[in-house]
């Protein structure tokens, strides 16, 4: 008897605890979604508000969900600017895909949580582009490309290494991403060198030159092509409209993601790109006169 006593005993022990633990977990998950006001979201600090994000059903691509700093400073800098209308996350304006996806991830989930609306339109102050010049009227298939394709040439959305199959991530720095960028053009039938110096001539009418740049932040890289010459150049930031670029030289000064919807809609740069410039020259393997060395 005594035995079946402590039977019991043990089995009400086993099952108490069990529902102590499931009212535990039901008021943890009720106290996460809670609401939390714009207030209280705009004053945390960049690791719990990733945290509260992240409870909350934020989805991180690959390269963000590899780097716990990326995505604390990719989430501390666009909450406060989706929040507070200084950006459209319906606009792709990174050339990165994952940031991108990113972005929209973190609008998604901010909508979710009651303190942005998706459909709202975002307020944007005056702004007047500073480099850059549009390059013709907004064509809807500009959405569908961005500044890696533009400067090869191609109409749909490209990231480096998706020519040739060669793993490529936002965090690498410029100097492999440019690796990466030869392996692309090779697979395409060029052969190529990359150079830290602006060329000043080329050996023949069937050289081409692109250069490239990324931010210090790991947000982004951006692209330029050369514009009928050595000292007219042309880019496209993310999914916008193509822009000259009002210099001779890229090098003239930082490079930006500040970018026009089409001749009279223009918006601020998010982004600003300061490494090394890397140009690429190439031509095609099989193009009459010297090869690139």
């Amino acid at each position: 008897m005594l035995k079946q006593s402590k039977k019991w005993s043990s089995i009400f022990l086993v099952v108490l605890l069990g529902i102590m633990s499931l009212m535990m977990s039901l008021a943890v998950y009720a106290q996460e979604q809670l609401p939390i006001s714009e207030e209280v979201i705009l004053n945390m600090e960049s690791s719990e508000l990733l945290d509260t994000l992240l409870d909350r059903g934020l989805v991180l691509p690959s390269d963000y969900d590899n780097s716990r700093d990326l995505a604390e400073h990719f989430v501390y800098k666009y909450t406060s600017m989706i929040i507070n209308g200084k950006i459209n996350p319906c606009i792709q304006v990174f050339n990165a895909e994952q940031s991108n996806q990113m972005l929209n991830n973190l609008a998604i989930t901010l909508d979710s949580m009651s303190v942005f609306k998706l459909e709202r339109e975002p307020y944007f102050s005056r702004y007047t582009l500073k480099h850059s010049t549009p390059i013709g009227p907004w064509d809807m298939k500009y959405k569908e490309y961005n500044c890696y394709a533009y400067s090869l040439g191609k109409t749909s959305g490209l990231q480096p290494g998706e020519i040739s199959n060669t793993y490529f991530s936002i965090l690498m720095p410029i100097s492999k991403m440019a690796d990466v960028v030869l392996k692309d053009l090779d697979s395409l039938g060029y052969n190529g060198y990359k150079t830290t110096t602006k060329p000043t001539s080329l050996p023949d009418k069937w050289f081409k030159v692109i250069c490239m740049r990324k931010d210090t932040g790991n947000e982004d890289f951006h692209f330029m092509k050369t514009n009928g010459s050595l000292n007219s150049w042309a880019h496209k930031p993310g999914c916008t409209l193509p822009l000259s670029w009002n210099y001779s030289s890229p090098g003239y000064t930082i490079w930006s993601n500040e970018h026009a919807y089409d001749v009279n809609t223009t918006y601020p740069p998010t982004v600003t790109y300061e490494s090394d410039i890397y140009y690429i020259i190439y031509k095609g393997k099989n193009d009459p006169g010297v090869q690139p060395r």
